[in-house]
């Protein structure tokens, strides 16, 4: 009798051993049945070979299996993609969020699944681009920007949030922008002491930028500027 190894290699198969489902893991389910539909044909022939055709899933419901395959690829790329980084991904659950969201389905039973999970996740997700830690920093990573959000209301308080907790963290002073050497002098030296406290005034406001408006600066030439590769790190930008 073939072998399941034998009959892979005839059928020209990857050599694959099919996965067993784990409770306590979602993802088992998911590459269970990527498996399965992978060895499909390996499969029928060795229960065929066996007579126990009972025990084969019939060729009319895969179809509607690589559906809920298909529906579930997006969830298991997210869990392995964040898995995997070595960085905070914080500021991607926005974007995610979204993007998961717009499953779309062809066959009436994963159409059902695809609503499920549609539901299930807007009422998890609600109020998440309100999230004042998630917002500012979306909006700090070079890859996203406002373009991680649905509600641009959402994306601009992020901004002015991010603005107020920077002006704070700029002295003022810090950032000085056309420092002109400010030497003002009169043309009677005895009248010198007059004009000092005005000259000392001029020097201020020209070299000068309060913190409020050096944070506010600096956050609109970040915003304005062009958002990097995906592929990229931000923590190198």
């Amino acid at each position: 009798m073939d072998s399941p190894h034998l009959n892979q290699k005839r059928l020209n198969l990857p050599e694959h051993k099919l996965i067993q489902q784990v409770d306590t893991r979602w993802n088992s389910t998911y590459y269970m049945l990527e498996r399965y539909l992978e060895q499909y044909e390996a499969i029928k022939t060795t229960l065929c070979l066996l007579d126990r055709n009972d025990l084969m899933i019939p060729r009319e419901r895969n179809t509607a299996l690589q559906e809920v395959v298909k529906i579930l690829t997006p969830f298991e790329s997210v869990t392995r993609e964040i898995s995997s980084e070595n960085y905070i991904s914080g500021s991607k659950i926005i974007l995610i969020s979204r993007c998961l969201q717009r499953l779309e389905s062809t066959s009436v039973t994963s159409h059902s699944l695809a609503e499920s999970l549609v539901t299930e996740m807007r009422a998890l997700f609600l109020g998440m681009e309100e999230s004042n830690l998630l917002s500012v920093s979306t909006l700090l990573d070079a890859r996203f920007k406002k373009l991680a959000f649905s509600d641009k209301d959402a994306a601009e308080r992020g901004v002015r949030i991010h603005i107020s907790e920077a002006s704070v963290d700029v002295p003022a002073g810090n950032s000085r922008v056309n420092e002109p050497s400010v030497s003002i002098q009169s043309a009677e030296p005895q009248s010198n002491d007059l004009w000092k406290v005005f000259d000392k005034q001029v020097a201020q406001v020209a070299t000068q930028r309060t913190s409020s408006t050096s944070a506010y600066t600096e956050v609109q030439q970040f915003m304005r500027s062009p958002v990097i590769s995906r592929s990229e790190c931000p923590l190198k930008w």
